[in-house]
């Protein structure tokens, strides 16, 4: 299992859950509605396995656009 949190700029978490980690060699897929990412800025996703003892995990960073 996975467990993802997602902050805005200000480092506030505006989503987060729980998935099945996807079979070995297959891409992870993670549908965020809209609404979610409700302004324009830079956000960063971190996923982590639960399982891990050390409960590291990865950052990913990524801009939404000003429309």
């Amino acid at each position: 299992e996975l467990a993802y949190a997602l902050r805005n700029s200000a480092g506030e978490q505006v989503g987060s859950g729980r998935l099945p980690r996807p079979a070995a060699g297959t891409p992870l897929l993670l549908l965020v509605p809209a609404s979610t990412l409700s302004s324009s800025g830079r956000y960063v996703l971190s996923v982590r396995d639960t399982a891990s003892a050390e409960g590291t995990g990865t950052d990913y960073t990524f801009v939404v656009p000003t429309p």
